[in-house]
């Protein structure tokens, strides 16, 4: 008599068939691909960006002034 190890192909195709069609029907509940959160977490860091911007600038101006004035500690 043969000995039987593992699965066979037929098995193994049906396993992987409802391997993927689980995926298919369960993964998509727990990845959120909305478009509009996306676009909210988009606009909130532009605005973080923005302002990183704005700030590395001021003091950029801040720095020239002072070197102006004579007052910089170099």
């Amino acid at each position: 008599m043969r000995k039987h190890n593992g699965l066979s192909t037929l098995e193994f195709i049906i396993l992987l068939i409802v391997f993927a069609v689980a995926c298919y029907l369960f993964v998509p509940r727990f990845v959120d691909l909305d478009s509009e959160s996306i676009e909210a977490q988009w606009q909130d860091t532009k605005k973080k960006a923005e302002h990183v911007s704005e700030t590395l600038s001021n003091k950029a101006t801040y720095d020239r002034i002072e070197q102006e004035m004579g007052k910089s500690e170099e």
